[in-house]
């Protein structure tokens, strides 16, 4: 009997050294959740559709349900980074929710095979400051 235990603790310490070297019992680096990255994409995005040039508003609700021209549609969220959102809908197509630094930037429409370009809203207009102006 004593045997057997004097042999189970070194197994036990080289299986723990194997696995850190291995990378087994090391920790993962902490990512953002899914639920954290997907609120970057919370909003309503306009785009234009260019064969008939209507103008369109893709939702996004903090619920991560979406809205397209006010119509939620049926489908789900499978998948979210720092630079796409994917949405899967029922019939098995993507649409994919393109981001970068700035923001959502483009839609993609697998079921249309087509990208659509998201309207940034206008800069705001500035007022001249007359406090700079060159005195009389």
């Amino acid at each position: 009997m004593k045997k057997k235990k004097r042999l189970t603790a070194p197994l036990t310490t080289v299986a723990n050294v194997m696995g850190t070297i291995f990378g087994r019992h090391t920790a993962k680096a902490k990512r953002p959740a899914q639920d954290e990255l997907a609120q970057a994409y919370v909003g309503i995005w306009h785009f234009v559709d260019g064969p008939t040039n209507k103008k369109h508003s893709l939702q996004i609700l903090s619920n991560l349900s979406i809205k397209l021209d006010g119509q939620v549609l049926d489908g789900q969220i499978i998948g979210v980074t720092i630079t796409t959102l994917t949405f899967l809908d029922h019939y098995g197509y993507q649409l994919k929710i393109n981001a970068d630094e700035t923001g959502p930037y483009e839609i993609y429409d697998e079921a249309e095979d087509r990208s659509y370009q998201i309207l940034k809203p206008p800069a705001p207009k500035t007022e001249p400051d007359d406090s700079k102006a060159a005195p009389q």
